[in-house]
C-alpha cells in the first residue's frame, strides 16, 4: 500500500485584507485512510491562526504542521487533517489582524491515520533572499512528501508535481507534492525573498500478529477456547461432541 494523490481545490482562494478566508473548492473523495492538507499564505504578521474542514457544517479542526517566515515577514502554514469528512466541503482559515491571504487544500488516501507526527512526519523549512527555492524532506517508498512555498513576486517551474501557483500578487504561493523516497527535493524559482516548509505524509502501517498457546475444555457438542495474541497454537480437548481446534497459522 502506498499514500495516493485523490483530489486538490479547482482553484486557491485569495482576499486582499481580512481576517479569514475559504476555499469551497476541493472535493474530498470517499477512499480509505484519508488525510486532507491546506496550505496558506499570509503577507505580514497575524497571531491565532486557525484552520477547519467542513466548517459550515461539522468543523474539523486541523492540525499546524510547520511554518516558515521569509525576511519580508511573508509566512506560508502547512496544516494537516486525519480522517477529513468526503464532499464538498468548506476550509476555512480565520486568525487576528488585517492581511492579505491565500488558501489551497488537497487530499490524499492511504495515508497513517494515528495524526500529529505519526502521520505528518519530518517536517522541514528553509529560507532565501533570491534564485532558486530549496527544501529538502526526509521520507520513505510509499509516503508522499509535500511542500508549500511563498515569495514577495512570483513563483514558478516547480522540480515536483504543482498543486498551485499564485503569479503576480502579494503575496504569492505555491505547493507541490512527490513521490516518497529517502530524501526529496523541492524547489521552485523566484527573483525575491522566499520561505518553504514541508512534511512527509506517512503511509498506513503494516499490522503483523504472532499466535501463541492457550488451551480451553468444554462438555458435550461445545468447547471454548480463549485465543490470545500473540498466538501459534490453541488446543481444547472435551467429551463426547467436543473438538480439538489447532490453529498453526502467523496472521
Amino acid at each position: 500500500m502506498s499514500v495516493a494523490f485523490d483530489a486538490n481545490a479547482t482553484a486557491p482562494t485569495r482576499q486582499s485584507g481580512g481576517n479569514n478566508l475559504s476555499n469551497g473548492n476541493l472535493i474530498v473523495g470517499s477512499g480509505a485512510n484519508r488525510v486532507l492538507i491546506a496550505t496558506l499564505t499570509i503577507a505580514s504578521y497575524a497571531t491565532g491562526v486557525a484552520v477547519a474542514w467542513d466548517s459550515g457544517g461539522t468543523p474539523q479542526s486541523m492540525t499546524l504542521i510547520g511554518s516558515a517566515t521569509n525576511a519580508q515577514a511573508y509566512t506560508t502554514y502547512l496544516y494537516g487533517l486525519v480522517n477529513p469528512s468526503s464532499g464538498n466541503k468548506i476550509c476555512k482559515a480565520t486568525w487576528t489582524g488585517f492581511v492579505t491571504a491565500e488558501l489551497n487544500c488537497a487530499s490524499f488516501t492511504g495515508a497513517n491515520q494515528a495524526g500529529s507526527t505519526a502521520t505528518f512526519a519530518h517536517m522541514n523549512t528553509a529560507t532565501g533572499v533570491s534564485g532558486s527555492v530549496a527544501l529538502t524532506i526526509t521520507s520513505a517508498s510509499g509516503n508522499i512528501a509535500v511542500d508549500a512555498a511563498c515569495t514577495v513576486t512570483t513563483l514558478s517551474t516547480p522540480t515536483q508535481t504543482q498543486l498551485y501557483a499564485v503569479a503576480g500578487t502579494l503575496p504569492s504561493g505555491g505547493s507541490s507534492y512527490a513521490a516518497g523516497a529517502a530524501s526529496v527535493s523541492f524547489g521552485w524559482t523566484t527573483s525575491d525573498y522566499w520561505a518553504d516548509v514541508g512534511c512527509d505524509i506517512t503511509v498506513v502501517p503494516n499490522i503483523t500478529l504472532a499466535l501463541t498457546g492457550n488451551t480451553a475444555t468444554g462438555s458435550v457438542g461445545s468447547v471454548a477456547p480463549t485465543i490470545a495474541a500473540p498466538l501459534t497454537r490453541v488446543a481444547g480437548s472435551g467429551s463426547v461432541g467436543a473438538v480439538s481446534p489447532k490453529i498453526t497459522a502467523a496472521l
